[in-house]
């Protein structure tokens, strides 16, 4: 052999290096005898991707058959053009011809081969290959408006060959915790197919739509009797998608890789792959691919699909919830188990509120290695995939289809001198991240909105895909960003989950942290030393369940700590608008932070250098609502705080004063210095913006210490006031800044000379 090649990649890897995401790793096909590998004997610079040209010969007698047809119309003027007619012409030629046309015979054969098993090629020196549906994308997907055949790209080849792999697999994982998760990476046969198809959250103008369509017409022309269909934010786009990227396409297709299908080469309502209804007898595959005109949930409901396209989901203001649809959807795509559909879920990701937060719950549901133990499906069906916005990013690509991701080669400038790497000499993570930091060093809330705008449309990480509805409302989202990411990279050491519990069980005693990986409560902080200390107040309060006035229970030292909590609710119909499932009930959420302590940072003007004012620890949780009231209870007890909480939610209320803990609720300040006769606060709306802006100070002062994963997480996804239900974790913790900062603890010392009388602070329960 003239030359020495590299071996063929034996994997292909998937969301790697991401601060999220685990990566996949999938396994490729072993690679013929080289001889027979595409390129083979080329010197690996000239090994490259070629699109195959159809023959010259199959060429003109495509262009013989439509000048027959047309002359046929001409001299018969009752006639209708009919792309039918012209396949049969095409098909007869061949016929006659067929011992001259050999070797194009035997070419068209080996395409359909290739349609079947994929292809093998060199790309500089290395046996590489490509799935079914990638071979048909780069051979005969025609797209409009670049006027071409789409180019080769690594990037895209790791995607496509993910797909396949979720198209065709029906392995699962043997060994799965109670939560779903893969305990080892040994796999079984589960008899069918475990995947619906994929997700992916995506940069602008990565040509995943028309990646997904050709899929589509693939899975279309090589299938009988299955409908597929394409759905949108609105019918009027899923029809342009239709007419704009999938007829071309279609218009372009040479004659002799059509399926026999009804009407002309540009179909107005859907690609019908049936004979005209003036033939007779004629074998068809029966099949069609369409659009739906409608977005709403069951638009498709009484139907078969094979293939689905979901355009966009996470983008704009959709009009239905893409999560529930998709739901809906997927049940038209199996019987029980039994999967005979695939599904594509591309989209850049816009506000919360405009459909981002159901696609990423969607996205969290996709996880590859989260299955159900019976089907072997992930939460949602879907197997999400992401890829960095500098990997395949339009001009830096090299001659061969590889990403220019860090500083390009002398010969990769050589072979492409008038691409946007070569002309730079940078990488495409290098360019981007300078065009980031041009926002960044601005630093003006005008370019911060900018710069989150512009991270969404091209995602370095896959976190980044829902950066920016915070921060749009005024959160220092950066900061956020980068505790989160310290979090990562420290594997969550800095947390510890566990739930607080009375000591051997027994309500009043010591409370102490059970330590444990499906906790409640995610800790940061112990307070080691300052645990568990309280006093009896210095008035009564009534006992709803005795009748009889007694002593309360109060923190021994109220400045030093305060808890929120928001309890569960169920959900109005106007919220429902907000929400991004249908479950009415929303979690309990509880937090409790430690106050500014002057002992500690009197005397240090900037903030970020205190040792007080920090989150100590959070809850979420969807117990019994006894439960979660006790909960509550033991947290307030083992930290000595006060809690703060809407004064409409009684139950919690009542609670804490009927087990003679009444000291323990917090009663707010008023503007002209008098203290609330009710504990809480009127979780009206200036009072939900004033709790922002206490916590937008927190995040600015003292975000960068921040180390709750799960705190951080419902910062960068809250989008505004109206979407604290759901986000319970941040309701709570927002509650306890508020109540920090109001709360008359915050003011014992002035008490004695403002005349306020302490035991109004102390007032026997109203009857609710």
């Amino acid at each position: 052999m003239k030359y020495k090649y590299l071996e063929a990649d034996k994997y292909v890897s998937i969301n790697t290096r991401d601060s999220v995401l685990r990566p996949i790793v999938i396994k490729l096909p072993t690679p013929p005898d080289i001889k027979l590998i595409e390129g083979y004997g080329k010197a690996p610079q000239d090994q490259v991707w070629r699109r195959l040209e159809t023959p010259e010969k199959l060429q003109i007698i495509e262009k013989r058959a439509h000048d027959n047809i047309d002359a046929w119309l001409r001299s018969n003027s009752g006639r209708r053009a009919n792309g039918y007619n012209v396949q049969k012409e095409f098909w007869k030629i061949v016929e006659a011809e067929a011992s001259s046309l050999q070797d194009e015979i035997k070419w068209i054969k080996n395409i359909h081969w290739h349609l079947r098993y994929g292809y093998w090629f060199f790309n500089y020196g290395k046996p590489t290959w490509i799935t079914p549906w990638h071979f048909f994308n780069l051979n005969f997907y025609y797209l409009k408006d670049a006027l071409c055949y789409p180019e080769y790209r690594d990037r895209d080849r790791r995607g496509e060959v993910f797909e396949w792999y979720l198209y065709t697999t029906r392995e699962s994982f043997v060994h799965v915790n109670d939560k779903g998760e893969a305990e080892s990476f040994e796999m079984y046969d589960t008899g069918h197919r475990v995947f619906f198809g994929s997700q992916e959250p995506k940069r602008r103008r990565g040509g995943a739509t028309h990646r997904a369509l050709s899929k589509g017409l693939h899975i279309t022309t090589h299938n009988k009797f299955v409908f597929s269909d394409i759905i949108a934010d609105t019918g009027d786009h899923a029809y342009d998608i239709y007419k704009d990227k999938l007829v071309p396409a279609w218009y372009e297709l040479p004659i002799w890789i059509r399926p026999v299908w009804e009407g002309d080469f540009s179909p107005e309502v859907s690609i019908n792959l049936k004979h005209p209804p003036t033939i007779m007898k004629e074998r068809c595959l029966g099949s069609e691919f369409g659009y739906t005109k409608s977005s709403s949930e069951r638009a498709n409901d009484s139907r078969k699909l094979a293939f689905l396209l979901s355009d966009e989901e996470g983008k704009g203001a959709s009009r239905a919830d893409v999560k529930a649809r998709w739901n809906i959807n997927k049940l038209t795509m199996s019987q029980m188990f039994d999967i005979h559909g695939y599904s594509c879920h591309p989209s850049t990701v816009e506000e919360m509120t405009e459909g981002g937060a159901e696609y990423k719950d969607m996205f969290r549901g996709s996880n590859f290695y989260v299955r159900k133990a019976g089907s072997g499906q992930t939460s949602s069906g879907l197997g999400r995939m992401f890829f960095k916005a500098y990997d395949g990013a339009d001009g830096f690509i090299d001659h061969w289809g590889m990403s220019v991701i860090e500083q390009p080669t002398e010969e990769q400038i050589r072979f492409s001198p008038n691409a946007t790497f070569a002309k730079t000499g940078m990488g495409a993570r290098e360019a981007l991240q300078k065009e980031l930091q041009g926002y960044l060093t601005d630093g003006s809330p005008s370019a911060l909105k900018e710069y989150r705008q512009a991270i969404r449309k091209n995602p370095i990480d896959s976190s980044d895909c829902w950066k920016g509805t915070a921060g749009d409302f005024g959160f220092n989202i950066l900061i956020v960003d980068r505790s989160y990411a310290e979090c990562s990279r420290n594997k969550n050491k800095d947390i510890m989950l566990g739930n607080f519990e009375w000591t051997g069980g027994v309500q009043d005693t010591k409370v102490f942290f059970d330590r444990r990986q499906d906790g409640k409560f995610c800790v940061q902080d112990l307070f080691i030393g300052r645990e568990n200390r309280w006093k009896l107040s210095q008035t009564n309060v009534r006992n709803d369940i005795t009748g009889q006035f007694v002593r309360a229970k109060t923190p021994f030292d109220p400045n030093l700590t305060t808890a929120g909590a928001d309890p569960f609710d169920f959900k109005t119909p106007g919220d429902m608008k907000y929400s991004s499932a249908y479950i009415r009930k929303s979690d309990g959420g509880g937090a409790v932070v430690r106050n500014y302590d002057p002992s500690l940072d009197d005397g240090k003007e900037d903030a970020k250098e205190w040792e007080s004012w920090r989150v100590m620890c959070t809850y979420r949780a969807m117990p019994t609502l006894q439960v979660y009231m006790e909960d509550m209870l033991k947290m307030c007890v083992y930290y000595g705080a006060m809690i703060n909480v809407e004064r409409n939610k009684t139950q919690l209320i009542q609670h804490f004063i009927n087990r003679g803990y009444a000291g323990y609720l917090l009663y707010l300040v008023k503007p002209d210095g008098t203290i609330e006769r009710e504990p809480g606060v009127y979780a009206g709306e200036g009072n939900k913006i004033e709790m922002f802006n206490e916590f937008m100070e927190y995040i600015d002062q003292r975000g960068h210490l921040e180390r709750d994963p799960f705190l951080l997480e419902e910062i960068k996804n809250i989008g505004g006031p109206e979407r604290m239900r759901d986000y319970d974790r941040f309701a709570a913790t927002g509650w306890a800044l508020y109540g920090a900062k109001k709360g008359f603890q915050r003011r014992i010392a002035r008490i004695g000379t403002v005349g306020i009388d302490i035991s109004k602070t102390f007032l026997a329960a109203k009857k609710y």
